[in-house]
């Protein structure tokens, strides 16, 4: 069952130093439409200009933000996803219910540093240390459903992998 939390855990791997899963609260700041340029083809097997959704959204804990994601997912794969009331957040949910199951995550981690915008996002100067998740989901039928980049400023957090 792909509904359950240890699943959905795959994909939220933000802990507390304690080891507790993060449980906090992400703000959606942009939804759009468009077409899908160099680094989303290659990232998510799309032509140039197939329609991806790009939604961007940062996560607080405690009211703190720790976290931004730029998140683009295939158009012809979610149909109906713009148009529901509000935007589902957990991709497990999104792709069950668009029939789609998802295998294991391909996540890539580095070090990077705030642009202007992430920074004034993260409350934190720019250029300052982040870590960047790269991650591409799969549906276990092969189609890449998600590439997400997520840029975090992991104060008093860690990130297990």
């Amino acid at each position: 069952d792909q509904a359950t939390d240890e699943l959905r855990g795959r994909y939220t791997a933000v802990r507390h130093a304690n080891g507790a899963r993060v449980a906090g609260h992400v703000e959606i700041v942009d939804v759009m439409e468009g077409a899908a340029h160099e680094q989303e083809c290659e990232r998510l097997r799309l032509e140039l200009n197939d329609t991806v959704y790009r939604i961007r959204s940062v996560a607080r804990v405690a009211g703190s933000p720790y976290m931004v994601e730029q998140i683009s997912m295939p158009a012809r794969l979610f149909p109906d996803l713009l148009k529901t009331n509000g935007f589902p957040r957990d991709i497990s949910a999104i792709a069950q219910a668009h029939g789609k199951l998802l295998g294991k995550p391909e996540e890539r981690i580095s070090v990077g540093q705030a642009s202007p915008e992430v920074a004034e996002l993260l409350l934190v100067a720019p250029m300052a240390p982040l870590i960047v998740l790269d991650r591409v989901s799969i549906s276990l039928d092969g189609n890449f459903v998600e590439w997400r980049v997520a840029q975090c400023h992991l104060t008093a957090n860690c990130y297990l992998a």
